[in-house]
């Protein structure tokens, strides 16, 4: 169990700890958890990422590995992760989404929609926590420090696959609005095909929206956001747009390294970016058609209705310049895992090993005494 600063990165394993931050008090270190730290009957194996109001980690449960998500100690992160495993229990319920971690239940016994999050005591703090079910994969932030200029189709498929679980958001009346390389989980197919999982929520709630500074990275706030604060379609266009854009010029739209987040909302308010100038992305089909280029920076644009009206447009123009994503192939027998080809295997020796003595039996050659 360590402290951590949520701006600088810095940890303390005793809480003594100096940031360079003036905003960052004592009270806004959160604990975090290492490998082999338990709470109640989960053992943590690997500590995943530690964002602004969350950490996340790999774990296991009675011998099942799971993915956790558990909120910082302050009333907005708790306030937000209640919110976000309601609201993902009640899109669960309509359909599971291939862009959409599993939500399971911390509470063995219990429905998953009676009972989305747990909480748990933990050094004078209570810790709210929800439960996924475990894919293998990485943060697109980790996959971006290694490769931070990946195959301008990779960075489709990313965008796209986050574009489908946003419009399916918006097709229940819910909108993002904290869209970052941070909260993206990468799962890659056989075939090498990014499959992306959302891994929050959103915080489409007014009482949420109010903390928006709080909330959300500064470099990837929309300027909506810090002026009225007032969020629409539009602001999750704007979010995907920064995501195209960091993963085409290999850096955020505004960096963040070593700078204050005032730094950075002044920056974000004015709007100033590296215009994108890459030639190599896919031309249009047809001369009517906005080239990438535009079509992202017209997805930042500080004016909301300069924008794609919704995400549904902005993924089109995508699809018309980059094509479709390829469908994940499944692996054939995908259900025999190693324990039932070995329990199947000794079946089969069984049943060989039956016949041949009932066949010793019917031509008399049984073995002598």
């Amino acid at each position: 169990m360590k402290h951590i600063c949520t701006q600088c990165g810095r940890i303390s394993p005793d809480g003594n700890l100096w940031c360079q931050e003036r905003q960052c008090l004592a009270e806004r270190k959160p604990i975090i958890f290492d490998a082999g730290d338990n709470i109640g009957d989960i053992s943590i194996t690997r500590r995943l990422a530690v964002l602004r109001t969350a950490a996340f980690y790999e774990g296991i449960r009675a011998d099942e590995k799971i993915l956790i998500k558990m909120a910082h100690s302050d009333r907005v992160s708790q306030d937000k992760l209640r919110y976000e495993a309601k609201l993902l229990a009640h899109l669960q319920s309509i359909r599971p989404h291939p862009n959409f971690p599993t939500l399971i239940t911390p509470y063995r016994g219990a429905s998953v929609y009676d009972r989305p999050y747990g909480k748990i005591g933990f050094q004078n703090e209570t810790k709210y926590f929800m439960l996924f079910e475990h894919v293998s994969g990485e943060f697109l932030r980790d996959v971006l420090r290694v490769s931070p200029f990946p195959w301008n189709r990779y960075a489709h498929y990313v965008v796209r696959g986050v574009s489908a679980a946003v419009m399916f958001m918006h097709e229940n009346q819910k909108l993002h609005l904290n869209l970052s390389p941070d909260i993206v989980y990468i799962r890659t197919d056989m075939d090498g095909i990014p499959r992306p999982l959302l891994f929050d929520f959103g915080l489409d709630d007014p009482e949420l929206i109010a903390h928006a500074r709080q909330i959300i990275h500064p470099s990837y706030i929309a300027p909506e956001l810090l002026m009225m604060p007032r969020a629409s379609y539009q602001t999750d266009v704007y979010g995907l747009g920064l995501m195209m854009y960091e993963m085409l010029m290999g850096e955020p739209a505004y960096s963040f390294k070593s700078r204050h987040d005032e730094m950075i909302w002044d920056d974000v308010s004015k709007g100033k970016v590296v215009p994108i100038n890459r030639t190599d992305l896919p031309n249009p089909e047809k001369p009517e058609y906005r080239d990438g280029n535009t079509v992202i920076m017209s997805a930042i644009q500080i004016n909301p209705a300069m924008r794609q009206p919704d995400v549904a447009v902005f993924a089109h123009e995508m699809y018309r310049l980059f094509g479709d994503i390829p469908p994940e192939r499944k692996r054939r027998f995908s259900w025999l895992n190693r324990r039932n080809a070995a329990i199947v295997g000794l079946v089969v020796v069984i049943i060989i090993v039956q016949l041949i003595v009932i066949s010793a039996v019917f031509t008399g050659n049984t073995p002598m005494a």
